[in-house]
C-alpha cells in the first residue's frame, strides 16, 4: 500500500523495487517463503498483472491471500489513492537557492522560480510550526513573479492531470489588493487550458467573479467557472482557501467555511500530459504573462492532493451542538500525506 500511494512508482512493474522479500511470478507478487501472494486489483475486480507498466492509479484493491497456523486466510483491501503531489512550506532554500517541494520523502517535484519570488523569514506571522518567525512566500506587485513545477517524470500525466478523479488544492494567502485577480495555482497556457484557482478582482463590478473566490476548468466541450456565493474581501489578511472536486461536484472554501459549489458531474478536466503547474499565474500568453493574472501578496503551506477530497461538505457540530464551520484549518505545518 506504501509503494503503491507514497512511493516514487508512477508504474505498475516498477512496484517490486519496494517490496523486499517479494517477486513477481505469474502476474502476482509472491513471498519468498511462498507462504502468502498478493494480487492487485482494478476497480472491475479484475487481476493487474505485476508486470504490467500502466500506471499505479489503476490499482483498486489488493488483495493477500496466505497460510497461517494451517489456516488459509485471505484479506482484501481498498487502495486509497490519497498522495499528496505538491507541498511548500516556503521555509527555506536548498543548497542550489532553489525553492523546495516536500511531498516527497526522497525529494519533490523541481521548481524553477521566474522574477523576484522571495521567503521572509522575519515576520511573527502566521505561526504554522510554533516558531517565533514563521517563513512564507512574498510574491511582489509587479508582473511575472510566478513559479513553475515540473513533474516528476515528465509526459507521464501523472502528478497534477485530475481528469475525472477527486483532488483538493488548497494554501494560506494573504492578498495585498481586492481589486486585482490573483492567480493560487494554475495549469492555463496559451490554447492548453486545463484549470485555474484564483481570487477574481476587478475594479468593474460588472465583472462576475469580481471579489469571489474562483476555479475554472476546461473540459473537451466546455468551459466552467465555478464561483463564490458572494463577494469576499480577503486582502490584507490571512486566509485558508481551497478548492476540491467530491465526486459530481466542485466545493470552494475559505477559513473552512463552504463558499460556494458547481456540479461537473461525470465531465473530465482537459488532459495535457506534458504540461507543468503554476504557482501565482496564468500564462495564457507565455510571452508576456498577463498582467491581471499575477498572484500579489503572501502565500504558505501550499498543497495539492490528488485522488480524495480532504474536506467534508456539510457542517460539522462540535461539543456544544453549535455549527463552527466545515472544518477547521490546520495552524501547524503540514506533514507529507498526513
Amino acid at each position: 500500500m506504501w509503494a503503491i500511494t507514497r512511493g516514487n512508482h508512477p508504474r505498475v512493474n516498477e512496484l517490486i523495487g519496494s517490496l523486499s522479500g517479494m517477486r513477481c511470478t505469474g502476474g502476482i507478487f509472491v513471498s519468498s517463503g511462498a507462504d502468502y501472494n498478493v494480487e492487485l486489483l482494478d476497480n472491475s475486480a479484475t487481476r493487474i498483472n505485476c508486470l504490467d507498466t500502466g500506471l499505479v492509479s489503476n490499482i483498486a484493491k489488493i488483495k493477500s491471500v496466505g497460510i497461517f497456523s494451517n489456516t488459509k486466510r485471505a484479506v482484501e483491501a481498498l487502495v486509497l489513492n490519497k498522495t499528496t503531489n505538491l507541498l511548500m512550506h516556503f521555509n527555506a532554500l536548498n543548497s542550489s537557492n532553489e525553492f523546495i517541494d516536500d511531498s516527497y520523502s526522497s525529494g519533490g517535484h523541481d521548481i524553477l522560480k521566474t522574477g523576484l519570488v522571495s521567503i521572509n523569514d522575519t515576520d511573527s506571522v502566521p505561526d504554522f510550526g510554533g516558531g517565533s518567525a514563521e517563513p512564507f512566500a512574498v510574491f511582489p506587485a509587479s508582473d511575472s513573479n510566478y513559479f513553475i513545477i515540473k513533474d516528476k517524470t515528465p509526459n507521464d500525466g501523472i502528478d497534477f492531470n485530475f481528469t475525472d478523479k477527486d483532488f483538493t488544492i488548497e494554501a494560506w494567502v494573504k492578498f495585498d489588493s481586492i481589486n486585482k485577480a490573483h492567480t493560487i495555482v494554475s495549469q492555463w497556457k496559451e490554447n492548453r487550458l486545463q484549470f485555474s484557482f484564483y481570487y477574481g478582482g476587478d475594479i468593474a463590478v460588472t465583472n462576475p467573479s469580481y471579489h469571489k473566490l474562483a476555479f475554472q476548468y476546461r473540459t473537451p466541450t466546455a468551459n466552467v467557472v465555478v464561483l463564490s456565493d458572494n463577494q469576499l474581501s480577503l486582502a490584507n489578511a490571512w486566509h485558508h482557501v481551497a478548492v476540491e472536486r467530491k465526486g459530481s461536484n466542485i466545493y470552494l472554501f475559505v477559513d473552512g467555511v463552504l463558499k460556494g459549489s458547481g456540479n461537473i458531474g461525470t465531465a473530465k478536466i482537459n488532459d495535457f500530459p506534458d504540461e507543468d503547474i503554476y504557482v501565482g499565474i496564468s500564462l495564457v500568453n507565455t510571452t508576456s504573462p498577463v498582467a491581471w493574472s499575477q498572484f500579489r501578496g503572501d502565500m504558505d503551506e501550499l498543497r495539492i492532493t490528488k485522488g480524495v477530497a480532504r474536506f467534508p461538505t456539510t457542517e460539522e457540530t462540535d461539543q456544544n451542538g453549535d455549527y463552527p464551520g466545515y472544518f477547521t484549518p490546520w495552524d501547524i505545518e503540514y506533514a507529507r500525506n498526513n
